[in-house]
């Protein structure tokens, strides 16, 4: 995931900066979002569950989206951790 990441910096920025330049931010992103996923592992699934339980459907959507948000919280601390 970290190779992904790293490349795909160095595509969508055109070449302009350099491969060491790049390396922190694809660092940080692939550690963030490895340890958002185990956490997403253990806790989400029951989360999930009981939230179906009290809330609904909405419950679920609420779980989802707060996923989310910490994947876009990431992608944010890798802007700012790679503009250093």
């Amino acid at each position: 995931m970290g190779l992904l990441l790293w490349s795909g910096t160095w595509v969508l920025v055109r070449g302009r900066m350099g491969w060491r330049d790049i390396l922190p931010a694809a660092v940080f992103t692939t550690v963030g979002l490895t340890g958002l996923g185990m956490a997403s592992r253990l806790l989400f699934s029951a989360s999930i569950v009981e939230k179906e339980r009290n809330y609904g459907e909405i419950g679920v959507d609420f779980t989802f989206l707060s996923q989310l948000i910490g994947i876009g919280v990431f992608f944010a601390g890798r802007s700012t951790v790679g503009s250093w």
